[in-house]
């Protein structure tokens, strides 16, 4: 089943919900999306951030959320994977970022603000319940990319760009 294809080498992330099966290291998280054809959920935080403290928690809380991380190969990254095409706006935390399965940073996703694009506080959580894109902001919600076909390369930044560490379209 495909519980049992995570269930071996996934593990758990201490204060994020006892629901969520990480994987260990982006590569393996490329590798996890590719088999399963579900879009890879990165999340960059730090321990000691205030702001990745209060994410956690509500990420731990909300049920919903809880629930719909099951729809993603989810990756927690408290250090940065050398990869800037996984900061396209720069290096802050916590920051959330989609990539689909046809390796496509969702560049559609995005929290409120518009200097540091892909931060989502704990009060943006909503945006992960309804599954209905926010007309307001111009931004898909998390449920909305866990039921979508891949982003077309007009409303995301090819996850792939010159001079890239990653061969990822082999």
């Amino acid at each position: 089943s495909e519980f049992d294809l995570f269930q071996s080498d996934c593990f758990f992330i201490l204060g994020w919900g006892d629901e969520i099966r990480w994987v260990q290291t982006y590569e393996e998280g490329l590798s996890k999306m590719e088999e399963s054809n579900k879009p890879l959920m990165v999340i960059h935080h730090l321990e000691d951030c205030p702001h990745s403290q209060a994410l956690r928690k509500v990420f731990a809380e909300n049920k919903d959320i809880q629930r719909l991380t099951k729809e993603f190969i989810m990756l927690n990254l408290v250090h940065e994977t050398g990869d800037d095409n996984l900061a396209p706006d720069g290096y802050y935390v916590p920051r959330i970022l989609f990539i689909d399965p046809s390796k496509t940073v969702r560049g559609d996703i995005t929290g409120k603000y518009a200097n540091h694009m892909y931060t989502y506080e704990p009060t943006d959580m909503d945006v992960c319940d309804d599954g209905e894109h926010d007309k307001s902001q111009d931004t898909a919600s998390f449920g909305a990319v866990a039921r979508t076909a891949p982003a077309s390369a007009d409303t995301a930044t090819e996850l792939l760009s010159p001079g890239s560490d990653y061969n990822l379209h082999s």
